[in-house]
C-alpha cells in the first residue's frame, strides 16, 4: 500500500471562497483556492475533474511559519489539561476514584473517547471536557473538590 506522504502533492494556495451548495448527494461545501501558476503540480493538471483527494492544510503566518487555528489550539489545550487533571488528587475525589489510572478511565468513559489525543479532533468530546473541567474548577474554588 502506498504511503500518503509518498503520494501527496504539495502547493501553496490562498482561500478565496467557501460556500454551501446542493448536489445530488446532498449539501456539499465548495472550497475555492487560488494557486499561482508556477505552484500548480503537474499531477493536478492531469487528473480529471471529480478526482477525490485526501487534503491536509496548514495555515501560514506572514513569516511562512505554520500557524495552528483556534480548533487546533483548543485541542492541544484540552489534551494538556486532561493529563494534568487526571494526576490531581482533588479531581480523583471529585469523580469518586482513588488513583490516576481510574481517573483516566473515568474521563474516557465520561467523554466517550479512547485516548486523550481524541480531544484534538472530536469537537463534541472536547466541548464536554471543557464543560466538565469548568464544573470541577467551580467545585475546587468553593472547596467542594
Amino acid at each position: 500500500m502506498t504511503e500518503v506522504r509518498d503520494a501527496a502533492i504539495s502547493f501553496e494556495a490562498r482561500k478565496i471562497g467557501l460556500k454551501k451548495a446542493q448536489t445530488r448527494k446532498g449539501t456539499d461545501v465548495i472550497l475555492t483556492l487560488a494557486v499561482h501558476p508556477d505552484e500548480v503540480p503537474p499531477d493536478l493538471w492531469d487528473t480529471w475533474v471529480g478526482q477525490r483527494y485526501q487534503v491536509a492544510m496548514v495555515a501560514l503566518s506572514d513569516q511562512d511559519e505554520p500557524e495552528p487555528g483556534p480548533d487546533a489550539k483548543d485541542g492541544a489545550r484540552a489534551v494538556k489539561i486532561a493529563g494534568a487533571l487526571c494526576r490531581n488528587e482533588r479531581f480523583w475525589k471529585w469523580v469518586g476514584v482513588v488513583d490516576e489510572d481510574l481517573a483516566i478511565k473515568w474521563v474516557y468513559a465520561h467523554l466517550g473517547i479512547n485516548s486523550r489525543t481524541d480531544l484534538r479532533t472530536h469537537e463534541k468530546a472536547r466541548a464536554a471536557f471543557f464543560k466538565m473541567y469548568d464544573r470541577f474548577v467551580d467545585a475546587y474554588k468553593t472547596g467542594k473538590a
